[in-house]
């Protein structure tokens, strides 16, 4: 049972206490599995569940993340959906997110260029829009990073994110 998968944990000097979160994420089915690959891919930054439907290619992806929620991996915020306590570290820290970072990546550009004048939508996503932008200075995708920070630009100033317009300004 658990209690021995504990120990056996320890015994390996792997952290216990971090063994039911590693349970509850290798119990999950491929979609939930896919659902906080997208999470995780925006660092902790909350997202609507659009955009963690594009970014994990899940097609009934509020039925996944009603499944997560249930199972609390998933936290409800006012401003999105993200991973549950320790679940953003351990799945940053054991898969690659690679892939899914560079669709948030494609999939934010684009809707913040649709967005461009819609200064409260961007508001609205600005951690998740923020989080790929500093993910592809990163990891010198230059020319992404520049067509997503003139995306940005407006909508960051006209909602009076100084500090986040001015970070954005310096990079491209």
């Amino acid at each position: 049972g658990l209690a021995e998968k504990m120990q056996a944990a320890k015994a390996k000097g792997q952290n216990p206490a971090a063994l039911p979160n590693q349970l509850m994420i290798d119990s999950g089915s491929d979609d939930e599995k896919r659902a906080m690959a997208a999470m995780a891919a925006l660092d902790g930054a909350p997202a609507r569940a659009e955009t963690l439907s594009a970014v994990s290619g899940i097609s009934d992806f509020n039925a996944t993340l009603e499944k997560l929620t249930r199972r609390k991996l998933v936290e409800t915020r006012v401003d999105g959906y993200r991973l549950a306590g320790p679940l953003q570290a351990i799945l940053q820290k054991d898969w690659d997110l690679t892939e899914r970072r560079s669709s948030a990546l494609a999939h934010l550009t684009a809707w913040a260029e649709e967005q461009r004048r819609d200064h409260r939508r961007v508001e609205e996503s600005s951690s998740a829009l923020l989080s790929v932008f500093n993910w592809a200075l990163r990891n010198g995708r230059w020319d992404e990073a520049k067509r997503l920070g003139k995306a940005l630009d407006v909508g960051l100033t006209l909602s009076g994110r100084w500090e986040a317009w001015g970070q954005v300004l310096r990079q491209v």
